[in-house]
């Protein structure tokens, strides 16, 4: 019952007119429910979003980048980045793929030609209309990553005086590129690397949205930027000796390790640590390992725990001044570790409301790999929620079946096949075909009220 009431003018029984008093819910019909759905993938692709309404959520996975392949080690440094990661709404992919030609490219004068290093040129893709499209470029990293597009109008003449030459920045093999085309862009060509996948998404990105990290603690999480939540679940750490290091494991001048404090209360996952100078080991008061290690410590302090080469000769002084000439030539032992229980922080929210037609959301903290797909809620369009005949609804109107009966059907069992509600009207043994006209009719809800309804009044 409404918490509200107004006023009713109706007429009565001899033909007056009265007021009366009534709930808003005898006078208005209340407002159906929005159809709210959620997906998830990368990029992930909606065709169903209802135009101009608000993402309920959007969730993005990041975790600090690092740098190389292989072990690291103080000879192999892999460089850990923590991200910021930019949010991108676009519209529909304009590539398709086709007319590709291999082995030609934009020269550095925007002139195309033959190229003997796997280049290759798109046909001409249309994207009449737009003032911006975002290329998002992925696959195995390369070091022959020079991206770059040429605009041009209706009449095939290339409009910005040379190809836009697009940095493809480190050897990530994922980029992501908003370029802005001339007025008069009719088509854009792009010429990348042969092995590399290319996406051309239309629509502006100018609502494209970059996380501003509360800390520099912050090392990985979950990032809602329609909602403004933060969830922290690793934390980032860059060494430079100045830290309180102690020594741990044997005693006297044999240390098998040093450690530092690093929390409190046995909040961090045991073994969870990534470092740019040292791999996991299982360090122990015994071990000959060189790594590094994160455990919650008996002392209920969790811990980071590093072994490096001629520990036993070293003491904790000696290993902070390593520290500190490393972070001095601009290799500073980096470290990130997982959180037993995440952080959740209010960050900046931004509205982000569905295009027309096609939506496609992505990030720029993708890595290879399962984890970093976007997963959003969103408010579904009515058309396309009816359209799609949903399993669940059709459930509450008759059993979903196949063209081949599942099980045996009764006389007067309803089934639904695909979006159409069948009524059987000659028994069906599991495995019969369903055909309509011979031992099911279709029908609607309607109908059968009807038919019912007279049924009854017989």
């Amino acid at each position: 019952m409404s918490d509200y009431q107004i006023l009713t003018v109706e007429q009565t029984t001899g033909g007056g007119l009265a007021l009366r008093r009534k709930d808003v819910d005898e006078v208005v019909s209340p407002g159906a429910s929005p159809v709210i759905t959620a997906a998830s993938g990368f990029p992930l692709i909606l065709g169903d979003a209802a135009e101009g309404r608000k993402f309920l959520s959007v969730r993005i996975p990041f975790d600090p980048a690092q740098a190389g392949a292989g072990d690291p080690s103080p000879s192999n440094i892999r460089k850990l980045t923590p991200r910021t990661p930019a949010f991108y709404r676009c519209g529909a992919n304009l590539y398709t793929g086709a007319g590709d030609t291999p082995n030609t490219g934009y020269n550095a004068q925007g002139v195309i030609g033959a190229s003997s290093m796997g280049i290759r040129i798109t046909d001409h893709i249309p994207v009449s209309g737009e003032s911006e499209v975002v290329l998002l470029i992925w696959g195995a990293p390369s070091t022959n990553r020079a991206v770059r597009a040429g605009a041009y109008d209706a009449e095939g003449t290339m409009l910005n005086g040379g190809a836009l030459i697009l940095d493809g920045g480190g050897p990530s093999g994922f980029f992501i590129y908003r370029v802005t085309l001339p007025a008069g862009t009719a088509t854009i060509r792009v010429s990348l690397y042969g092995p590399l996948n290319l996406g051309v998404y239309a629509g502006s990105a100018a609502e494209s949205l970059t996380l501003t990290l509360p800390d520099g603690s912050v090392g990985g999480g979950v990032w809602d930027p329609v909602n403004g939540t933060l969830t922290v679940d690793r934390l980032y750490k860059s060494l430079d000796g100045t830290e309180r290091w102690s020594s741990g494991g044997t005693s006297g001048t044999d240390k098998a390790y040093f450690y530092l404090v690093i929390g409190a209360g046995g909040s961090v996952v045991n073994g969870s640590g990534i470092c740019s100078h040292f791999m996991p080991v299982n360090i122990t008061g015994s071990t000959t390992d060189v790594g590094q290690r994160i455990v919650n410590s008996s002392a209920d302090n969790a811990r980071l725990l590093i072994r490096p080469e001629n520990v036993a000769a070293a003491d904790v002084d000696i290993f902070k001044d390593w520290l500190a000439a490393q972070a001095a030539a601009n290799t500073p032992v980096q470290v990130c570790w997982k959180l037993a229980e995440p952080a959740v922080y209010t960050v900046d929210a931004g509205t982000v409301a569905a295009l027309s037609g096609v939506n496609t959301l992505f990030h720029d903290a993708w890595e290879s790999g399962a984890g970093y797909d976007v997963a959003a809620e969103y408010v579904q369009d009515t058309g396309a929620a009816i359209e799609a005949a949903n399993a669940d609804t059709r459930a509450m109107i008759g059993e979903a079946s196949g063209e081949t009966a599942s099980r045996s059907l009764a006389v007067g069992e309803y089934v639904t096949v695909g979006a159409a509600l069948y009524r059987v009207t000659a028994a069906i043994a599991e495995g019969e075909t369903l055909v309509p006209g011979s031992n099911v009719v279709e029908t609607t809800v309607g109908a059968e009220l009807v038919r019912l309804a007279g049924m009854l009044a017989q």
